[in-house]
């Protein structure tokens, strides 16, 4: 419903703003798509709002059209990711990247540090998946340092989730390489953030992740034995 009345009003005002209005709804259709594992939907609308970002872009090239531009970008990735399609997803995630790099140059906000962060994480998968360890290992380095940053700047829960997160990333690649003992300490260190934050927040999506951090240990030690 929201989508139909912001097709209409974009045919009746074509604004930047009923453009942009539009390409978030696109946007919005698409994640519950992406939810519900209708990939060939999801990709459908995000393509549609991609395509309306990058010409709001070409007209505006303000901060807030880069980032939507950006976030697009990533969006298709995703789902080009959950296709399979690696090499079309990194381009999508690489061109996501490039904005990101500018806009925190330019901005250096919070928002902007972990879009960036975020970016890096998603090169890194790609890398990953193309068993390019030391490149994922590069571009998980680099969200790290970011989120760990903001971490101390913010002291949100989802700051410290994102460092948890990282840390993870940075557990796996070295696993993958067979670097046990350094696995352990970021594994180690993401399953003392997972405690702390089900300590604290109490929910079960917490509870779930800190059980996972904890299988992560359990499996890497195990490994560590082993070696």
């Amino acid at each position: 419903e929201s989508l139909a009345i912001c097709e209409k009003l974009n045919l009746e005002l074509g604004t930047p703003q009923s453009r942009r209005d539009l390409a978030v709804s696109y946007r919005r259709v698409g994640d519950i798509l992406r939810a519900q594992r209708d990939f060939t939907g999801a990709l459908e609308m995000y393509q549609e709002s991609l395509a309306i970002c990058e010409k709001l872009n070409l007209e505006l090239g303000t901060p807030q059209s880069r980032r939507d531009l950006a976030v697009s970008y990533r969006r298709v990735g995703d789902i080009l990711r959950a296709q399979r399609d690696f090499t079309g997803a990194l381009e999508m995630y690489q061109e996501s990247l490039a904005i990101c790099e500018k806009l925190n140059l330019e901005l250096g906000t919070p928002q902007s540090q972990r879009d960036l962060a975020v970016s890096y994480d998603r090169v890194g998968d790609i890398l990953k998946e193309h068993r390019n360890f030391t490149g994922a290992l590069k571009m998980y380095c680099k969200s790290l340092a970011i989120d760990e940053k903001l971490s101390h700047e913010l002291g949100t829960p989802r700051a410290y989730r994102d460092v948890m997160i990282a840390c993870t990333n940075n557990a796996s690649i070295l696993f993958d390489q067979e670097k046990y003992e350094e696995a352990l300490l970021f594994a180690k260190r993401a399953l003392t953030i997972g405690e702390t934050l089900a300590a604290q927040l109490d929910t079960n999506d917490a509870r779930r992740e800190a059980e996972a951090m904890r299988n992560n240990l359990k499996i890497v030690e195990a490994y560590c034995k082993k070696s």
